[in-house]
């Protein structure tokens, strides 16, 4: 064995002590560098990163041209009308469905009826088959012959009602069933699942009350945090350009050439960590 491979650093894992060092060095620990190249410049569009042209602000001090914030704030108003028609569009397809879900179910009860009639349905767990009432299984007597047949429409229409949904459930499920072994259409843009699990459909019929995809209004996307967005809240920024005698004739000249302000208290440029001292 030569005198190489009892070094450390010939053998293939680490020692107790390489760890320790490790660790102390916290290696591995930081996952990006960020520099003076990874930072906006405090004179820069939030939205095109370049120096702003007739800088304007939001109300919580991002700073936009005044082209770019106009034109993102159209382009949002636009995605909100289409959406919205879109939404009323599936309402109304929603509405549709139910409708058609509806006459199915009244079309399923009365062949049951007619069945039963007919003596075909001999089924105990037939929809016609409703629980006595809540009086009769109290009382525990049965109506005498001798009392008259009362019609109520209430109780005939709640009985109708009942059998519908028994016969929507059994439908529901009969098609959930056959859909058992097809996959679903997920490249539709209707059948598109969400991150909440929820179809595209289901969300734009929500209409922007509970969902987060549908915004009521604009949104400002020069921070982290969204806030409201109008025209109306975009106040003007104007940088200060010093005098000749506060700063070289030199600095202002390169200053007003590359349309780069200042800070009006310290007489100095700003740059990419410059903070706001308003």
């Amino acid at each position: 064995m030569t005198k190489h491979s009892k070094n450390n650093t010939a053998s293939s894992i680490f020692s107790y002590a390489e760890y320790q060092k490790v660790a102390s060095a916290q290696y591995g620990t930081k996952r990006q560098r960020l520099g003076n190249e990874s930072m906006r410049r405090f004179d820069a569009c939030s939205l095109c990163l370049q120096t702003a042209r007739e800088p304007v602000c939001c109300k919580d001090g991002h700073l936009f041209c005044k082209e770019c914030a106009v034109n993102d704030l159209l382009s949002q108003k636009q995605d909100l009308k289409r959406q919205k028609e879109k939404a009323e569009q599936i309402k109304k397809e929603i509405e549709a469905e139910i409708g058609r879900a509806k006459a199915a179910a009244r079309e399923r009860v009365l062949q049951d009826f007619e069945r039963g009639h007919l003596g075909l349905a001999a089924s105990s767990s037939s929809l016609l088959n409703t629980a006595p009432s809540a009086e009769a299984t109290a009382a525990g007597t049965k109506r005498p012959f001798s009392t008259a047949f009362e019609f109520s429409p209430s109780h005939v229409s709640d009985l109708v009602a009942q059998a519908e949904e028994a016969a929507a459930r059994a439908i529901a499920k009969e098609q959930a069933e056959a859909a058992k072994g097809a996959l679903p259409d997920f490249w539709l843009p209707s059948l598109t699942p969400t991150y909440g699990g929820v179809a595209q459909r289901d969300v734009l019929a929500a209409g922007g009350k509970s969902s987060a995809e549908l915004k009521p209004t604009p949104l400002c996307r020069g921070g982290g945090e969204r806030h409201s967005f109008a025209l109306k809240d975009l106040l003007p920024v104007k940088f200060t350009y010093h005098s000749e005698g506060a700063e070289g004739a030199t600095g202002i000249e390169r200053r007003q050439e590359s349309g780069r302000g200042g800070v009006s208290i310290v007489h100095e440029e700003t740059f990419k960590t410059t903070l706001s001292c308003s």
